[in-house]
């Protein structure tokens, strides 16, 4: 029987409350998701992500200031698995996603 490794812990990003409350709904009913930090000012997401050593993060695709942010926490945290959540991306907002960050998980 192999040992279960125990729960993925995630670090939330800010987002506007009703997806926030959704989130933390989602991550709270899952036994195999723990949330180490939530609420995070994109600004703050590099400190909190190295402080809590942070398996995955959830980063706000409306916070970022341009698209190569990502590939700058892909690059400063490379163990930390990247889930960017867009609404309603244009096609070119996902194509410059999906070149800057080839590694980051994108989900509309």
């Amino acid at each position: 029987m192999v040992a279960s490794p125990g729960p993925v812990g995630v670090v939330l990003a800010r987002f506007e409350d009703l997806v926030d409350r959704g989130l933390r709904a989602l991550i709270e009913e899952d036994d195999h998701i723990e949330l180490l930090a939530g609420g995070i000012a994109h600004e703050r997401l590099p400190a909190a992500i190295a402080a809590h050593r942070a398996p995955a993060a959830l980063l706000n695709y409306g916070s970022l200031r341009t698209p190569l942010e990502v590939r700058e926490l892909v690059a400063e945290h490379p163990d930390t698995h990247l889930i960017v959540l867009a609404n309603r991306p244009t096609p070119a907002e996902c194509n410059q996603m999906l070149a800057v960050a080839p590694n980051a998980s994108i989900w509309l």
